[in-house]
């Protein structure tokens, strides 16, 4: 089975993400760079995911080598029109191709798939990633306290950021 490009970027392919690439995806997650600052899943849950029509769960591939350096999980919810981000790893750091991943990942939402709303959430000691959301316009909606319970870090804050659909095209239209 071979993958199939949701979109592409200058420099990367954003791919459908198959069972086999559940190892790479949970190598991801684990690695010290990435492990404090997102969710964790096992192989059943991102099987799960995989397999749910409104999850759209995608590896970021280097054209050019056609290396996977990162990973997307995203759900759709239909009934409110909205998009969750609720994991974005990249593993090759400071190439600038989160930000490539996300502008496309955005305007994909928007334009193709139509909704209104994308979303996500931020712990607050994520700079790299609260800079990233904030470069590319995304608007800090608050603060949601405690609302999670990490193993090795106890009650942890989830700083909300979303984009609208017409805050995102006029914001694109006027760069």
């Amino acid at each position: 089975m071979t993958h199939t490009i949701i979109l592409n970027t200058d420099r990367l392919a954003l791919c459908d993400a198959l069972p086999s690439d559940i190892n790479t995806i949970i190598e991801m997650e684990s690695a010290p760079e990435n492990r404090d600052y997102i969710e964790h899943g096992n192989y059943q849950q991102h099987l799960l995911e995989i397999q749910d029509p409104n999850f759209l769960v995608l590896i970021v591939v280097e054209k050019e080598t056609e290396n996977i350096v990162g990973y997307i999980i995203s759900h759709i919810d239909n009934h409110s029109n909205s998009f969750e981000l609720r994991r974005f790893v990249m593993q090759s750091k400071g190439l600038g191709y989160g930000k490539e991943a996300i502008i496309g990942l955005i305007s994909f939402a928007f334009s193709v798939l139509d909704v209104h709303r994308l979303w996500l959430d931020v712990y607050p000691f994520n700079q790299p990633g609260i800079n990233l959301y904030e470069s590319i316009g995304m608007h800090k909606d608050g603060i949601l306290r405690h609302s999670y319970l990490s193993h090795k870090y106890g009650y942890q804050d989830q700083i909300i950021y979303s984009v609208l659909a017409n805050e995102w095209h006029h914001n694109v239209s006027n760069n």
